[in-house]
C-alpha cells in the first residue's frame, strides 16, 4: 500500500501540469502606430520556470503563441508570465491563441500543444500624418485687420514721402 501511493505520487510529479489564467494586450485599444505586447499568465508545476515561450506565429490575423513546460517537474504551484513583443500590426480583427505543452529541457514537445486560452482584439487606423497649424476663423479675422492696418499705414507714409 505505502508503494502504490509514492508510485501515485512520482507520477503526479513527473507528468506536470499548467493551466493559463488568461491573456492580456498591451496597449489595451491598439493602434496601428503602436507596438503590441501580449501577455500570457497562468499556473504550472514545472519549477523553477513554471512556463517557457516556445515560439509564436501568425496564420492569417490568428497569432499563436506556443508555451512550454519542462518535465519532470517537482514543485507545488507557480505563477508564470510569457511576454510576446508583437510589434505594430495592419488595422483588422485578430485572434491570440495560447496553446501549451509538456516539453523536455530543449523546447521539444512531448505530447501535442493544446488549447488553454484565446483573445480577440481590434488594431484601429490612426492615420500618419502631422496635424498642420492652422488658425482659427477669428484668429484669421485679427490676422487680417492687422494686415490691413498695416498696409494702410505703409500707403500713408509712402504717400506722404512722395
Amino acid at each position: 500500500m505505502h508503494l502504490a501511493r509514492l508510485v501515485a505520487l512520482a507520477s503526479i510529479c513527473l507528468c506536470g501540469w499548467a493551466s493559463a489564467a488568461g491573456i492580456t494586450i498591451h496597449p489595451q485599444a491598439p493602434t496601428t502606430e503602436e507596438s503590441i505586447q501580449i501577455q500570457v499568465d497562468g499556473q504550472s508545476n514545472s519549477f523553477p520556470v513554471g512556463g517557457l515561450l516556445r515560439r509564436f506565429y501568425f496564420q492569417g490575423n490568428v497569432l499563436t503563441v506556443e508555451g512550454c513546460h519542462p518535465v519532470p517537474s517537482f514543485s507545488a504551484p507557480i505563477n508564470y508570465t510569457l511576454h510576446v513583443v508583437v510589434g505594430s500590426l495592419p488595422a483588422g480583427s485578430y485572434v491570440v491563441r495560447y496553446e501549451s505543452a509538456r516539453c523536455d529541457f530543449s523546447n521539444n514537445p512531448l505530447e501535442a500543444f493544446r488549447l488553454e486560452a484565446t483573445l480577440a482584439f481590434s488594431v484601429a487606423f490612426v492615420s500618419s500624418t502631422a496635424n498642420i497649424p492652422t488658425l482659427t476663423n477669428g484668429a484669421l479675422a485679427i490676422l487680417a485687420m492687422v494686415l490691413t492696418v498695416s498696409a494702410w499705414f505703409l500707403h500713408r507714409r509712402q504717400s506722404k514721402e512722395n
